[in-house]
This record gives structure tokens, sequence and C-alpha cells, in this order.
């Protein structure tokens, strides 16, 4: 869920899908100088997100927010350590007030039904993003589109493959970014077993461990010279893919009438696991879609391919 709230957030900042379509249908090559953009690009560093309930999701997204450059500020009951290391905690009034970008996850209960509002909107910055991967009623609707039309919050996403939940967007024309998945036993273990299948044809391949990487990023020519916040955000991708690799092997599972079910021993997460299987399950989605559109001869198998780069 963490990596799919930054994929919501740098979807806003960059339009990536509208401007990979336009690359597509040659509007770039038309260009006569090498910048090519519809919509102004936005950068994230040095920006402040402001992070409603401080979680382990809530946590998850301030770490890869501060990978990205960003201060992280908080509103949670329950202050902890873990919590202190990656955010500041403050009063919501005060996380409205400083927040470039706000990102709701916190729990529905009657003390946030409705927190965001016409009233706490009105303290917000202008063009303030906010990102609701949480509960829908967390954000009073009504509210929100006035806002989004007079252009107090910045972004609106519609969704691709769900007409119900593309009606629940009220800004005509917003750009269709969504993909939903609705999780049932029946779906997790078609994603448990398309995830398992991918990594034996080996269309999944992970990046390396932090360790193996260590070495050959020290060989990379300016890499020793850098300090230690700058060498942890490139650190950061080959961190993530050793404690994904640590989380697969610890992973359980049950099958039982042809379904998997996979679930983690107590004290464990399986976040990540859970990223990775849903977004694979959208490639597939989408490669599935493509192949029956497109005939222009591209090997279906090599559409969606996912390889570590290559360091020089």
């Amino acid at each position: 869920m963490a990596q799919f709230t930054f994929a919501l957030l740098l979807e806003i900042c960059h339009r990536t899908a509208h401007h990979s379509d336009a690359v597509f249908r040659g509007r770039w090559a038309e260009k006569r100088d090498f910048s090519f953009w519809d919509y102004p690009l936005i950068e994230l560093s040095g920006k402040t997100l402001g992070i409603i309930g401080f979680g382990r999701i809530g946590r998850a997204v301030g770490e890869i927010a501060r990978a990205f450059g960003m201060d992280v500020i908080a509103v949670d009951d329950q202050a902890c350590d873990e919590g202190r290391r990656i955010a500041s905690y403050v009063p919501l009034d005060e996380l409205f007030t400083r927040a470039d970008v706000i990102s709701l996850h916190c729990p529905l209960f009657p003390a946030t039904l409705g927190i965001i509002n016409r009233e706490s909107i009105a303290r917000m910055k202008d063009g303030v993003i906010i990102l609701n991967t949480a509960r829908g009623p967390l954000i009073k609707e009504a509210d929100l589109a006035y806002a989004l039309k007079s252009g107090k919050v910045y972004a609106a996403l519609s969704c691709c493959n769900d007409p119900a939940m593309a009606d629940r967007c009220t800004v005509k024309g917003a750009d269709k970014a969504i993909w939903s998945i609705k999780a049932s036993a029946s779906l997790n273990s078609d994603c448990a077993v398309l995830l398992r299948e991918g990594f034996r044809a080996g269309k999944i391949r992970l990046l390396v461990t932090e360790y193996d990487a260590e070495e050959r990023l020290s060989e990379l020519k300016g890499y020793s010279s850098l300090n230690p916040a700058e060498k942890l955000g490139i650190q950061m991708p080959y961190i993530h893919t050793t404690l994904l690799i640590n989380e697969l092997v610890r992973l359980l599972h049950d099958e039982t009438g042809g379904k998997v079910k996979v679930y983690e021993r107590s004290g464990m997460r399986k976040d990540r696991y859970s990223s990775l299987s849903y977004n694979y399950y959208v490639a597939i989605q989408l490669e599935n879609k493509l192949a029956r559109r497109n005939s222009s001869g591209v090997v279906n198998e090599e559409r969606f391919m996912y390889r570590a780069p290559k360091i020089k």
C-alpha cells in the first residue's frame, strides 16, 4: 500500500501515463527543442508530506518520502520511537497548514469521519495534493470537489477499470490513473499463483541485495565521495529488495480446495509481498488487454519484463 500511495503521487507529479501516450503518438518527435511536457512537473524534494495515521503503513510511506528528500510530519494518537525516527509528530491543525502533500492512512472512526472537509481544506496551502488510500468517508467528497474545481486542491484522479468507483470522482475529465483491486480470497489466491509463475518463468527479476549492491556501487565514479544520506538514497532500492526477499522466504501458506492463502507469522508483515503480488496482477491484466488491442507483432511475453538495471 505504501508503494501504491507513491505510485499515485508520482503520477500526479509527472503525469507519466499522459506523457507516455503522447510520446508514442509522436508528439515529442514533433517538438523543435529537447524538452516536452503538457503539465507542470513537480519536484518532491524539499516539500512537506503530512501523514494522518502513522501506523505501519503510514510509517512505510514516511520512509519512502524521506528517500525522496521530503520533510515528513505526522498525526497519530499513539506516538512511538519508530515514528519519531521517521517524522515529527505535530497537531492536526499544524499538519493542515504546513503540508504540501497530505496522505490519509487512518482508520474510519467517528472522530475521523469527514476529517477532510471545507473547513480543514481552507487551512491548507493552495495547490495541496491529497491522497486517500484508506477509507472513502474520511473525505467529504462534495467539499473536495469544490476545492478541486476552484484550484485550491491540485489533482483529481479517476478509476480505469471500475465504473462505480470512477463515478465517485465528481471532477469532469479527471485523468483515469487508478486501477481498482477488490481483494477476496479467490483474487488473493490468483495473485499468489501468478506471482509464483512469474518468478518461475523469469518474468520477475529482482535487484541484487544491499550486500551485493554495495560492492558494485562502490565502483561507480563519485560514489565514495557522497555523504551518508546521499548514499542511502541510492542504496534504498537494494535495501528494500533485501527486505522483500526476507519477507517472501518467511511467509507461510495453506492450499485448501485449490485456493492458496498466504499469511505471515506472528509479529511479521507481508506488505511488500502484497504490493508485489497486486502490482504484478495488474501488470498481467494490462498486458492481456494490450495484447488483445495490439497487432504490432510485439512478443506478448516480453511486453512487461521486469529486469534489474545494469550498473556500469
